[in-house]
């Protein structure tokens, strides 16, 4: 709904914030610089997406392998419908750790 784009951002933000304050550091590779292939790692992921309408499904991420890829593969999905232009914002948080 167009009068609760505000809202919405708003919200968005607030999230990212909220994820963002967990961590102590980023880590941003430098341009140019090459990854060195490293052993297998556990990891803690949190994404906050901001996407119109109200037709993704985010129920059973995370209870399993299956039932999380098929919530990836729904988001990734309903983001490129309209060109992509449907996708408002995305964020990205991990934490590895040894497994």
């Amino acid at each position: 709904k167009g009068g609760d784009y505000g809202k919405t951002e708003s919200l968005y933000n607030q999230w990212a914030d909220r994820e963002a304050a967990k961590f102590e550091k980023e880590y941003i590779p430098e341009e140019g610089s090459t990854l060195s292939e490293g052993k297998a790692t556990v990891a803690v992921v949190s994404i906050i997406l901001e996407i119109q309408g109200d037709e993704t499904n985010f129920e059973r991420a995370g209870f399993s392998i299956a039932e999380t890829k098929s919530v990836l593969t729904s988001i990734a999905s309903d983001c490129r419908v309209e060109g992509g232009d449907c996708l408002n914002g995305f964020e990205v948080f991990w934490t590895p750790s040894e497994p």
